[in-house]
């Protein structure tokens, strides 16, 4: 199929977690962003946002809420928090206003019931995994597969930039045009395309699925509800990873070597027991013949993404700690993100705009960037979209 008739989605999952409520406005600006440079100068015919949007998140700490240490000195990752508005009170909004509010482009999916009762067997079963029901949303998805009116689809979870304003436009132009029928082969079939990371051979932060099939959504669902997992063989007992290592392809041992799964020989690594792995089992090990090439990144790309000829290279802000939660040790990440895209021009009709706006004013008044919090954190990570293969390096 030609550039000029292919349809393209740009998806995301949000389970209405609170702390991502600000995610969405930069999200959807790059997404935004990127959807017109596919049309305009690659040359697909469509290019939409699609978002599943639930309120399905469901977080139990220790302790109880107030042992996450919402709105103290030292917060951290606690989903049940709600986060203050720009008046300091707690933030009420459905994820649907927030969607509403910064992100109206987007065209919300509704959840397949099958697809939700599937997952939360999966997680609630004994012989199950996701680590409880706290993070089993994040199943949600393989929502993505079922999305067969597009010939490629393109995912990205809320904590990815996908286009980085230090990145020439002009070199991720034309690395689209050149790659796009590798990424789209016209044979048709699906195809698979993903970055390993130090832990599991898949990051599934950031893939692509072209010609995506009902089918495979089909059998994604019958695996979640067998709900056959354990922490020595995995998926359906598909087998230890050392093992499954002996006897795989040149492109699986690539994928697997030298992670962390592969390194303790278990299933047991974060969330190897949820999407990574559930991504893994039916990309790489059950539909065997849709996961790419691992392809590998020329060592000068690795050092300097940001040249003509390399890879369109995405930021993934990895970690608890997010860039739209300003705290007293991550300034210089959020100066950094506040600087990546605009939102001046929305402070009058986001909440999240008026919020960033009011960090922005913190950080001039200090004047300075703290004492160890470098612009670029241990916890930023960055993926490329090569043809064959997403690649991810730290940074």
């Amino acid at each position: 199929m030609s550039v000029a008739s292919s349809d393209v989605a740009l998806a995301t999952v949000w389970d209405g977690v609170r702390d991502y409520s600000c995610a969405v406005l930069p999200w959807c600006q790059r997404v935004q962003n990127l959807a017109h440079v596919l049309v305009h100068d690659v040359g697909v015919r469509s290019a939409t946002i699609e978002m599943l949007v639930t309120d399905d998140h469901r977080f139990k700490p220790k302790g109880g809420v107030d042992s996450c240490l919402c709105a103290k000195q030292h917060r951290r990752f606690c989903p049940e928090c709600a986060e203050p508005n720009v008046s300091g009170r707690p933030e009420t909004r459905s994820p649907w206003e927030t969607v509403a509010e910064d992100c109206p482009q987007a065209r919300l999916a509704q959840l397949d019931p099958r697809l939700k009762r599937a997952v939360e067997h999966f997680s609630t079963s004994r012989t199950g995994g996701c680590g409880g029901v706290w993070m089993s949303t994040i199943m949600y998805k393989w929502w993505a597969v079922s999305l067969t009116q597009y010939r490629l689809v393109l995912f990205a979870d809320l904590d990815v930039q996908l286009l980085r304003p230090e990145q020439p436009l002009s070199g991720v132009i034309e690395r689209w045009r050149s790659t796009w029928h590798s990424v789209v082969p016209a044979h048709g079939r699906p195809r698979f395309d993903v970055d390993k990371d130090g832990t599991s051979p898949i990051n599934s932060g950031l893939w692509t699925l072209a010609w995506p099939q009902r089918a495979i959504y089909d059998r994604g669902l019958a695996v979640l509800e067998r709900a056959n997992w354990n922490v020595t063989h995995g998926f359906d007992l598909v087998g230890r990873p050392k093992k499954i290592y002996v006897k795989a392809s040149g492109t699986l041992r690539a994928r697997m070597f030298n992670t962390k799964m592969l390194q303790v020989n278990s299933w047991g690594v974060p969330f190897a027991d949820c999407d990574q792995g559930f991504l893994v089992y039916m990309f790489v090990l059950h539909e065997h013949d849709v996961g790419a090439e691992y392809e590998r990144i020329p060592p000068s790309c690795l050092r300097n993404a940001d040249v003509l000829g390399c890879p369109h290279s995405c930021r993934h802000h990895q970690g608890p700690r997010k860039p739209w939660q300003l705290e007293k040790d991550n300034r210089g990440r959020v100066h950094s993100f506040l600087a990546s895209f605009s939102f001046s021009q929305h402070v009058n009709t986001s909440r999240c705009a008026a919020r960033f706006q009011k960090f922005k004013t913190n950080l001039r008044q200090r004047g300075r960037v703290g004492a160890g919090e470098s612009e670029d954190s241990k916890e930023e990570a960055m993926q490329v979209l090569p043809a064959g293969g997403l690649i991810q390096r730290l940074r």
